[in-house]
């Protein structure tokens, strides 16, 4: 009788075990999450690193004009910490909002000089461009410079956007451009020297302005970057 007994309870804590770790699966296997990647635009930052909450996301440290992920973040609301990779002293803390199942770009910016390191967090909307097309953006992320026109070849396709301003996304036809940051008065003086930028049909980019205002070394002159998201 006494065996019986204890069988029968151990029967049922073995259940009641299995349950609980069943109920504790399905809550793991479903929360919420969504995708982060992080560019470095601070011109003097050196390497950084990326925390949400407290939890290292840059597995390697992400060095001026680079960039780290997409990695999985969990949705909800954060804390959002930039550190230096080298002193491990935090740059810049700051919350944020992740929505489920978005993508975002964070780009660290400002200087650390003025104790001014911030981030730009931009949304990264993945909906494919028209055939033939390309989508395209731009963030300005260069501390201490005025608004900038982006021009395309011989024409404007963001107006005066300034600091850690981001643009929507506008389509091109996909193909070969000169682009470059001009200024926003009647001289539209250039305010980054030319290249070529290959745009893909059915890609989507994101194109940034960086740089130190004033520097003398090529690395640091005010520049254009070019990222793609797919």
């Amino acid at each position: 009788m006494f065996i019986q007994s204890f069988f029968n309870r151990f029967c049922c804590f073995a259940v009641l075990a299995i349950a609980i770790a069943g109920i504790s699966s399905c809550k793991s296997s479903t929360t919420a999450t969504a995708s982060v990647r992080v560019i470095n635009v601070s011109p003097d930052a050196g390497p950084v690193n990326f925390y949400l909450s407290g939890s290292l996301k840059t597995t390697a440290p992400v060095t001026y004009g680079n960039s780290f992920g997409y990695f999985s973040a969990i949705a909800g609301s954060q804390t959002a910490e930039v550190k230096s990779s080298t002193s491990a002293s935090t740059l810049v803390s700051s919350p944020v909002n992740i929505t489920k199942d978005a993508n975002y770009s964070v780009f660290v910016c400002g200087l650390a000089t003025t104790n001014s390191v911030n981030t730009i967090v931009a949304q990264d909307i993945l909906t494919m461009p028209s055939p033939g097309k390309a989508k395209v953006r731009f963030v300005h992320a260069v501390a201490g410079a005025p608004q900038v026109n982006l021009s395309v070849n011989s024409g404007v396709l963001f107006l005066g956007v300034g600091y850690k301003s981001v643009t929507d996304y506008t389509e091109i036809t996909a193909g070969t451009y000169s682009i470059k940051a001009i200024s926003t008065d009647v001289s539209a003086v250039g305010v980054t020297t030319a290249f070529n930028q290959t745009f893909e049909n059915g890609k989507i980019y994101t194109i940034y302005f960086k740089g130190l205002v004033g520097a003398n070394t090529d690395a640091l002159k005010l520049n254009l970057g070019v990222i793609a998201t797919n």
